[in-house]
């Protein structure tokens, strides 16, 4: 049967007990399918009526006729003698429309002058670096990459911090690392500042928060410390085996 070719087999006892004939299939719908035939999960009723529209809609004469022979000779659809039996098969499904969703409009890089590794900053100072990144025209968009440095963020302490400079935000027109969150004073983001400034300048972080050591009371240093503890750990162990 068609179902099991679907791999909706277990529904077949349920078409069966509510004698779905070849005619009746075009009009099963999603409701007549869950409040009549009581398929209450929503992917087999999908499942089910997908299944049907490539019956119909691809002429499964083979099929259909053994769903209408299935249909005439049961018990509840016995035709008398005054009643000839006729197979009919069901008129195929209308062909809806198919809907035309927008398709997003891509705007391709423009044609721009080779933007070196080294020196950005240094380079976008200059009359060809300025036409680029002030240029409103550009798409100066801000996409997701690898992790790199930012260009305009500098910072008086770099003992551990280099990973604090870094940043996953780059802009796709300038090719450029560049933060998208404001630090410490500053009004406006790495990136919002690189697009808008005439001459670009290295912008503070501010301080990383000072360590808090935290000392406990009655606290002896010459006997508190953790080498002390160590050795008064060891020296206990080793009385401990003598003894």
């Amino acid at each position: 049967m068609w179902l099991h070719r679907a791999g909706l087999g277990n529904f077949e006892e349920t078409f069966r007990e509510n004698a779905i004939s070849g005619d009746i299939l075009p009009t099963l719908t999603n409701e007549v399918l869950r409040n009549d035939m009581k398929i209450a999960a929503y992917g087999h009723r999908a499942k089910i009526l997908k299944a049907i529209r490539n019956v119909i809609g691809f002429g499964d004469d083979a099929t259909m006729s053994f769903i209408a022979h299935r249909s005439l000779t049961s018990h509840s659809n016995l035709p008398t003698a005054e009643t000839p039996i006729a197979h009919s098969i069901p008129p195929p499904l209308i062909d809806h429309p198919q809907c035309n969703h927008p398709t997003p409009t891509v705007i391709p890089l423009p044609e721009l002058p080779e933007i070196p590794k080294v020196g950005r900053r240094k380079f976008f100072n200059t009359k060809v670096g300025k036409d680029i990144r002030l240029n409103p025209s550009f798409s100066h968009v801000m996409i997701q990459e690898s992790r790199g440095s930012c260009v305009m963020c500098f910072s008086e302490s770099t003992t551990g911090r280099r990973r604090e400079l870094t940043t996953t935000r780059k802009c796709r027109t300038c090719q450029v690392h560049l933060c998208a969150k404001k630090f410490g004073g500053n009004s406006t983001s790495c990136f919002d500042a690189f697009h808008e400034m005439d001459t670009l300048e290295k912008r503070p972080r501010p301080a990383p928060r000072p360590r808090v050591t935290y000392i406990l009371p009655n606290w002896d240093p010459a006997t508190d410390s953790y080498e002390s503890l160590k050795r008064a750990v060891q020296n206990r162990q080793k009385r401990e085996q003598q003894s």
